[in-house]
């Protein structure tokens, strides 16, 4: 043991060796200054709201007279400020992930100890938004076939009437300002809740909870052209025009022998 100049070495009745600023504790030459802090032992979940997280109070390894600090983050890196002695966190998100640090706090001896880290989730908002839903019979201007395909008009309008069920298992018609729709293709024109389709192909209408956007629903439409909704009527498209091209020229031809 070694005691610089200007050093005081005391030893408490515990047998622990208190060095006063200025002094370093030397061990064969390898480790000077402050002794290692001890690590926790344990470290253990109380309880949780929609807004809070309790952890139980940790315990050190080693008794180093060391208090115990207590930090939350998002992430799992080790945070650099807002350590606390209190247990409890407040002020956070429902349904959300965090990890938990806990360590013996740095003091005239010891070094802050190693961290130890648990993850917890707080808890769910029963009238919270579980998930989006899109009844494809329900969608105004659009119809279902009998394969269960949803089908529009080429510069037609669908108006999509949107539900959330919520965590109690409660289903609400959703608000317009709960979510945001999005489309497949580009051209397509979206306000509110309508959806127009300058054009005729496969579009994929997505819907998107704004408060969580990882909550969304899709619905798949195939808007027809003209040339299409003819076709299944059973009329020959070509052959249409074809007669409607001679009636044409005949009834110039009348119109000329008068």
């Amino acid at each position: 043991l070694y005691i610089a100049d200007g050093g005081t070495l005391h030893v408490d009745n515990t047998g622990r060796v208190i060095v006063e600023p200025g002094g370093e504790v030397e061990n064969d030459g390898t480790q000077k200054g402050k002794l290692d802090g001890s690590k926790v032992s344990d470290l253990s979940l109380s309880s949780t709201t929609t807004t809070s997280i309790t952890i139980n109070q940790a315990t050190l390894m080693s008794e180093t007279g060391q208090q115990i600090e207590y930090a939350i983050s998002t992430t799992p890196t080790l945070p650099t400020d807002n350590w606390q002695a209190e247990t409890t966190f407040s002020g956070l998100l429902a349904n959300t992930s965090y990890y938990i640090f806990a360590r013996s706090k740095e003091n005239e001896v010891y070094k802050t100890g190693i961290a130890k880290t648990i993850a917890v989730q707080t808890s769910v908002d029963p009238k919270s938004v579980a998930e989006l839903i899109i009844n494809p019979n329900q969608i105004q201007g659009a119809w279902v076939d009998a394969n269960g395909v949803l089908h529009a008009n080429q510069n037609g309008t669908i108006t999509i009437l949107l539900h959330e069920k919520l965590h109690d298992g409660e289903e609400v018609e959703a608000k317009l300002h709960d979510y945001d729709l999005s489309s497949s293709v580009d051209s397509d024109i979206i306000k509110d809740n309508t959806v127009t389709f300058p054009h005729a192909s496969p579009h994929i209408i997505t819907a998107s909870l704004l408060s969580n956007p990882s909550i969304k629903t899709q619905v798949l439409v195939e808007v027809e052209s003209d040339g299409a909704k003819l076709a299944k009527t059973g009329v020959d498209v070509k052959a249409l025009g074809f007669a409607v091209l001679m009636m044409l020229l005949l009834g110039v031809g009348a119109r000329k022998k008068v």
